[in-house]
């Protein structure tokens, strides 16, 4: 499965690094994310302030904000 990465806002050098060894590790079969109910997202936690989100089951990636992610998680 090849994961894409979605980046909507300029993210520090580290933060983005450490989000593409994450989406590495998925996608090598390591089971580093969270499922969040009630829409079956899937999410990886990057940092205190940066979210992995998928609204799609693992075939995409957003790199949010944890602003932007409670927000994007309640819809």
């Amino acid at each position: 499965m090849v994961a894409i990465l979605n980046v909507c806002c300029c993210p520090p050098l580290n933060v983005e690094r450490k989000a593409r060894a994450s989406l590495r590790l998925f996608r090598d079969g390591v089971r580093n994310f969270s499922r969040i109910k009630p829409h079956d997202y899937l999410v990886i936690r990057i940092g205190f302030r940066w979210r992995l989100l998928s609204k799609n089951n693992g075939a995409s990636w957003d790199l949010l904000t944890h602003e932007t992610y409670n927000k994007e998680a309640a819809l």
